[in-house]
């Protein structure tokens, strides 16, 4: 019964959701920009970039929402004593949730960069204020990276 009661209380509130957040879904699409800077062994091979972000987001309850991202990230190859590095061009998609609080949010996302072939974990908070999204996001998985992020939300 113990193994139950959660599997049958997590039921009841999908059940229940539907109709009260037919009334209440939100839902948001964005343009961002972001300072991206390098840690641990990708600062070894690459500098300080920048990126573009494609964001879009559903209101689930009033305090949770669902997120998505389609991005593109440039990082400047680290220079060299024989010559520079080739620079980092990623296309990426990141899937997640946030979780808003009065004038704040906490994010967890998963996300797939192609240059260097991996997906990460992605942890982050920001505020949201009208159509303005401002936040920080650290890749924690593989190789590493801290973005400043911030958007235009619609």
């Amino acid at each position: 019964m113990r193994v139950r009661a959660p599997i049958l209380l997590s039921a009841l509130v999908l059940l229940a959701l539907p109709g009260r957040a037919a009334a209440q879904l939100a839902t948001s699409v964005g343009a961002g920009v972001r300072l991206v800077f390098p840690t641990g062994d990708l600062d070894d091979i690459a500098q300080s970039g920048w990126g573009l972000a494609g964001t879009g987001e559903v209101r689930l309850l009033e305090f949770l929402a669902a997120t998505g991202e389609v991005s593109y990230t440039h990082l400047d190859g680290e220079e060299r004593d024989g010559g520079d590095l080739e620079d980092l061009d990623m296309l990426g998609v990141a899937v997640g949730a946030r979780l808003y609080f009065p004038l704040w949010y906490l994010s967890a996302e998963t996300g797939y960069f192609s240059e260097i072939d991996e997906g990460g974990f992605l942890p982050g908070a920001g505020i949201r204020i009208g159509v303005l999204d401002v936040g920080a996001r650290y890749k924690a998985t593989g190789e590493n990276w801290i973005e400043l992020r911030g958007a235009v939300v619609f």
